[in-house]
């Protein structure tokens, strides 16, 4: 039975002991009030808090109109969440770190309804997501300037970085004016003298492109190599001076997830990344210049997709950010509990929780598809529509063009090398769209990262 069908059957069973009660959100915890491994449930309905045991059908009520607040209580290796009444505290249910954020999620939505900012007749799935969404306190100006931070050191490689990508970018745009020559001067005026030439240039256009291209990717990897050699040593070294408190807060796994996972993400980010982004911006500019000094009509007709892609790109970005956020904090919650779990093995086996780890890590795997999957979804309404409009636009191109080339008011070398440029042109826009995925994770791995430098030690060293 996979966890989500355990999780349903569950909640059945429940909500018979409940009455058929409405259930606006719940939470499971995996220890009792002793500390022992058992099964607790929190349960907020539209009236009341429920604290539930399941094996031996206990319920506990707690009616919303007694509460004054409720927040979560650190322990080391454990927590609870506790409720603020007109009688004063109490305690509900305790729970491993592995809850601590569900826990605390549900201390918010107790809380706000309890100082009557939130209305429990008024939740529904749309509010709890909202209300939920975890916020970073990191912008994206801070985290970027991070980021470019790591780059000073290595600046005249980063420079020799741009001027290998520039050079690649004129290479680039030669091949389509060959062409034209090579079929309004030598292929219609039979000119074999001059055929000689064009292939020589073809392959030594083709030659040093390959040489600039392999220097390109050594520069980068270089420079990638020692980015994030700096990065992880400061990373690592920040850690080192965090108070016991910050790691009985946040698991062994996050922590380990963002050194691994979104460090590599950002050195992707600040070589590969950047240069793509640059060497695409430069052939746009280049190509755009080229084609409006060939023919300006056929121009006009080629920048008819541009409107969609000036609008679509910020709308898809704006939509992006949050998903990407959220299919990020699954993936740390699967990898969390790897981390936790395959060395503390041995204390598994020992209170024989090998089933309910395999539950647990099913039900977070799912999740993380799910977000995925909205990824994927978000890509499908964006990408296709732009792909047929730039589609669109070449066809119309070949319509007017293919009219101008019969009726002799340009070359069919003209005409050719006008299509090889344009797509050249909107294949740096396609580059560029699909650099947004890997882009805003990079990004959002970067404000995941800049969350942990930020954090201050209790203790700091006395100034020299």
């Amino acid at each position: 039975m996979t966890d989500e069908k355990w999780t349903l059957n569950r909640m059945n069973s429940i909500k018979s002991l409940l009455n058929e009660e409405e259930i606006i959100h719940y939470v499971s915890s995996d220890i009792d009030e002793n500390g022992n491994f058992g099964e607790r449930w929190l349960i907020l309905t539209r009236d009341e808090i429920i604290i539930l045991n399941p094996i031996i059908k206990s319920i506990e009520r707690v009616p919303l109109s007694e509460i004054r607040s409720a927040f979560v209580k650190d322990y080391i290796g454990n927590s609870e969440l506790i409720l603020e009444t007109y009688s004063g505290f109490r305690s509900t249910i305790r729970f491993s770190r592995e809850h601590l954020d569900s826990f605390y999620n549900m201390a918010k939505i107790i809380d706000k309804i309890a100082k009557k900012e939130l209305n429990p007749e008024n939740v529904d799935s749309r509010v709890l997501e909202e209300l939920l969404v975890k916020k970073s306190n990191v912008k994206k100006t801070q985290a970027l300037l991070w980021l470019i931070s790591f780059l000073k050191p290595h600046i005249h490689y980063v420079i020799l970085a741009v001027i290998l990508s520039l050079s690649i970018t004129a290479l680039n745009l030669t091949p389509p004016y060959l062409m034209k020559i090579l079929l309004d001067d030598v292929f219609a005026k039979r000119n074999i003298s001059m055929l000689a030439y064009i292939v020589i240039a073809f392959i030594s256009v083709y030659a040093l492109n390959a040489g600039l291209g392999a220097a390109q990717n050594y520069t980068l990897s270089y420079l990638g190599q020692r980015i994030i050699y700096n990065m992880r040593v400061k990373i690592y070294e920040h850690l080192q001076v965090l108070s016991l408190a910050f790691y009985d807060r946040m698991t062994s796994g996050r922590v380990m997830t963002r050194v691994t996972d979104d460090v590599g993400r950002v050195q992707w980010f600040l070589t590969w990344g950047t240069q793509t982004l640059i060497t695409s911006t430069l052939q746009i500019i280049g190509i755009g210049v080229i084609i409006f000094s060939m023919n300006l009509n056929l121009a006009l007709f080629a920048l008819l997709p541009i409107p969609i892609i000036v609008v679509g790109i910020p709308l898809f970005r704006k939509r992006s950010h949050k998903v990407y956020h959220k299919a990020w904090r699954r993936w740390a919650d699967v990898s969390s509990l790897l981390w936790d779990t395959i060395p503390g093995i041995i204390v598994v086996k020992t209170f024989t929780q090998e089933k309910f780890e395999l539950k647990r890590l099913i039900e977070r795997m799912s999740n993380l598809v799910k977000a995925n999957l909205k990824i994927t979804l978000l890509h499908i309404k964006f990408f296709p529509l732009l792909g047929f409009s730039i589609s669109t636009g070449t066809a119309i191109v070949w319509w007017i063009g293919g009219h101008e080339v019969l009726e002799e008011q340009i070359t069919f070398g003209s005409l050719i090398a006008f299509v090889s440029y344009m797509g050249m042109f909107y294949g740096p826009i396609q580059t560029i769209s699909n650099l947004f995925e890997p882009l805003q994770s990079s990004l959002t791995s970067s404000e995941r990262i800049l969350e942990i430098m930020q954090v201050e030690p209790d203790i700091k060293d006395a100034p020299d």
